[in-house]
């Protein structure tokens, strides 16, 4: 194969995955999607799903209400955390060296790299865990929720690929993807990431911007329109805590 340049390997040389290499069998979305239409108690109203708390005053004189649910309120931390599901303890090879978790949101990257043992041990899960601060990557604050991707490698040590007939190949590349799986290699450093990637929702609706001090009026809804995205991407924000896509 002819090369304008030094090469640090050797492309006939390929290596392969060790033999006990493996996906995820866990899709990375976040765990804590919210629900768009929660069941609600009586009593103050509770949002179910959600874990809101919400509170509703007629106007008098009309045939309105206003609400006010810590759902929408800019200081429910727990909306703007992002957990990643990484991977189960079943899942796990003893070849695996690490896990490297990517996120991105709204021009945000954040990346973490470690050992199983280096993240959250719920049940028989791995996790990542990070708060999103609500702003872009210039340092706005938005005031709708926004779409974050996550992507989950499990990286492996490349082995060398043995020309002898009766060697043993390894994990197979296509087993693995199709999976679901994508497999990448780093031929310069002799690593495998095998790779699942998702999108989820994190943050609230912040109500503050219609200017009635967090609360929001039964007659009036707001239409979030995707940036980038085709009209049909939007999402319709009414009073009693609906979303509609």
């Amino acid at each position: 194969m002819p090369l304008t340049h030094f090469s640090p390997y050797d492309c006939n040389w390929p290596f392969r995955l060790p033999g006990d290499a493996s996906s995820s069998s866990i899709d990375p979305a976040s765990a804590r999607a919210r629900t768009p239409c929660p069941a609600e108690a009586s009593g103050s109203i509770i949002e179910c799903e959600n874990q809101g708390l919400a509170e509703e005053v007629a106007v008098l004189g009309t045939g309105h209400v206003l609400r006010h649910s810590s759902e929408r309120a800019p200081g429910n931390r727990d909306a703007f955390t992002v957990r990643i599901p990484l991977l189960a303890v079943d899942d796990r090879s003893p070849s695996l060296k690490r896990i490297d978790v990517r996120s991105v949101i709204e021009g945000q990257l954040h990346e973490r790299s470690g050992l199983p043992e280096d993240f959250l041990l719920e049940g028989d899960t791995f996790f990542d865990e990070w708060v999103w601060d609500g702003r872009d990557a210039d340092g706005n604050r938005l005031h709708q929720p926004a779409t974050v991707w996550n992507e989950v490698c499990l990286v492996y040590d490349g082995l060398p690929v043995d020309v002898a007939p009766e060697a043993s190949s390894g994990a197979a590349f296509g087993s693995i993807v199709a999976s679901g799986a994508s497999v990448t290699v780093d031929r310069t450093g002799m690593e495998a990431y095998v790779c699942r990637s998702a999108e989820s929702e994190v943050g609230v609706w912040d109500v503050r911007s219609l200017g009635l001090l967090g609360w929001s009026l039964s007659s009036l809804s707001t239409l979030d329109l995707e940036r980038g995205q085709a009209p049909t991407s939007s999402r319709l924000h009414a009073l009693r805590g609906l979303r509609r896509w």
